[in-house]
């Protein structure tokens, strides 16, 4: 059976490699774990310093906490090899308060329940942290990690997941996934083609149908300077945005995606005025083409 090789370069207390974490990587080993073959490196955006005596020394983004705890997650991977005795630990800690740790004096207490309900030998963990193994095991994480703009960086079979435009990697990682898999048979989670195609063609559909009667109401009622309207259009949006987040687990916040969206908003703005003036036909034809959507 060939698996499909995924690896997941992240830091363990950085909030996008958690949320990834436990969303896309959770669904993903919960639902089809026997066609993948899962390497995470705990590094991310750490740097590393060679120090006198041959060891290295490391700094992490979110500080000191965050490099004990990526050197527990790689500690652990290592003693353990086989991905179903590690990554319920490490899915365990990425989904502990990561805030506990974030400053102050390292807490242990969720490492060490995460160690004892995966069934994994903590003092064997904690031994190889401090030691002159795990300082090496975390310098051979570092050099395997490639050069990347963001973290989590995520690759499926040697390539790299593309960046959904906000530092976030695109896409379904279930989906890519099951394309990837060439054994037989596909597993039953996995969504087939005709079922993607299927919700692709309604996606379609509903959105010809809501873009292409959005502005239909304004040859029949008076939308005044346009304002009025925008402001409804803008709260269904808003209502729309608000119930797909919650569905995808309250992804970070991103604020250059809040500046597109009022950019948007700001230019939308004319549309009724263009409509009023020029007609529903040409004005949507001009709305359309001109979209940065």
């Amino acid at each position: 059976m060939s698996l499909v090789k995924v690896n997941l370069y992240a830091e363990a207390q950085c909030p996008d490699c958690i949320n990834y974490s436990q969303t896309q990587l959770s669904t993903l080993m919960s639902l089809v774990p026997s066609i993948v073959s899962l390497q995470v490196f705990p590094f991310g955006n750490a740097k590393e310093t060679l120090n006198e005596d041959g060891t290295y020394s490391f700094t992490c983004q979110h500080g000191e906490n965050e490099c004990t705890s990526n050197m527990y997650e790689a500690c652990a991977i290592h003693l353990n090899p086989d991905q179903l005795d590690w990554y319920p630990f490490f899915d365990c800690v990425e989904s502990s308060p990561y805030l506990l740790n974030r400053t102050g004096t390292y807490n242990t207490t969720a490492v060490t329940n995460c160690a004892s309900d995966a069934f994994l030998n903590w003092t064997e963990i904690e031994s190889c942290a401090v030691s002159p193994a795990g300082n090496s095991l975390m310098h051979s994480i570092a050099e395997a990690t490639p050069s990347h703009t963001y973290v989590p960086w995520v690759t499926v079979n040697d390539l790299t997941v593309p960046d959904g435009g906000d530092g976030y990697p695109a896409g379904d990682l279930l989906t890519m996934v099951c394309a990837e898999y060439t054994g037989t048979p596909l597993p039953d989670a996995c969504p087939t083609p005709t079922d993607s195609k299927v919700v692709g063609y309604l996606a379609a559909a509903v959105a010809i149908l809501g873009f292409g009667t959005n502005f239909v109401p304004i040859k029949k009622y008076d939308a005044k300077d346009g304002f009025y309207f925008q402001l409804f259009m803008c709260v269904g949006i808003f209502i729309v945005g608000v119930v797909i987040n919650a569905i995808r687990g309250f992804p970070t916040f991103q604020p250059l995606a809040m500046l597109g969206g009022f950019l948007w908003c700001c230019g939308n703005v004319m549309t009724v005025t263009c409509i009023k003036l020029i007609g529903l036909s040409l004005g949507l034809l001009i709305w359309g083409s001109t979209n940065s959507e």
